[in-house]
């Protein structure tokens, strides 16, 4: 990792006054969260091989978006998750038929080796990494992939900038590089093989009101603005709708980690 980059590991955060409360986050989860591009999927595809309606495993599957987009290119899927906001949300979503469990990522709900793939979309930080590897390995048949990916604003993009000019009005300031918050080699020290680990490109277009909404759920930027949060987002608001009244376009960097388990 080049010095212009920054990982969550090692930034000193503000401390949270609650756990990540994903109960309070899961409907703006739905509205305002977006699914990844077509291009990571058929990367995934490329390693797996067609679904044809093998089983995969999304891990921390939240509202359900990485789920659906698997079952529309014909996999079977479980969606895993530890918040029953979320899986609510996803049940919505997927509609009845959908199969849904409640659990750790570290306790998983399913057989040994009974999925193809696992896939796990900004989620994977949130686990404890090496019993969550564990619990990956143990679930994915021998030759089964696991795919665990990111999305963060490119280098160039104007929404971190616009991030960063109206949070220093409450105080704290954010570091101007990028900050990612994946480790370097998610898979290191697993008995899981690592695979090429693309990134791709691409640009989200967001109106003000989505682009406010999407910054709202993030848990990153409620611990740096703390007893400021709501002031914070009014503020973001009212720049939003000054500087960018048509919509903002944020060029964006999709990073990709895979394994296949041997």
């Amino acid at each position: 990792m080049s010095d212009d980059h920054t990982s969550s590991a090692d930034l000193v955060l503000p401390r949270s006054d609650e756990p990540p409360d994903f109960r309070r986050q899961a409907r703006a989860y739905t509205r305002f969260r977006r699914d990844y591009s077509g291009p990571l999927y058929d990367a995934i595809a490329a390693a797996t091989g067609p679904a044809a309606g093998r089983r995969a495993l999304d891990l921390g599957c939240g509202t359900g978006f990485v789920s659906g987009s698997l079952r529309e290119r014909g996999w079977r899927v479980v969606g895993s998750d530890f918040s029953q906001p979320m899986l609510a949300e996803a049940q919505a979503f997927l509609a009845p038929s959908s199969q849904l469990v409640r659990a750790r990522a570290e306790a998983l709900a399913l057989r040994d080796a009974s999925v193809a793939l696992v896939t796990c979309g900004t989620a994977f930080h949130w686990f404890a990494p090496r019993p969550a590897l564990d619990e990956i390995a143990r679930v994915l048949a021998p030759g089964g992939i696991a795919a665990l990916f990111w999305r963060y604003p490119a280098a160039d993009a104007p929404t971190p900038a616009l991030i960063r000019d109206v949070l220093r009005r409450f105080g704290p300031d954010i570091p101007g590089q990028q900050v990612f918050v994946h480790p370097p080699e998610p898979f290191l020290k697993s008995t899981l093989q690592p695979l090429a680990a693309p990134v791709l490109h691409g640009t989200l277009h967001y109106t003000p009101a989505e682009f406010h909404g999407y910054a709202a759920t993030t848990e990153f930027l409620r611990r740096f603005a703390g007893e400021h949060h709501a002031a914070f987002l009014d503020a973001l608001r009212e720049e939003l709708v000054q500087r960018y009244p048509n919509g903002i376009d944020e060029p964006s960097d999709e990073h990709l980690f895979l394994a296949r388990r041997p």
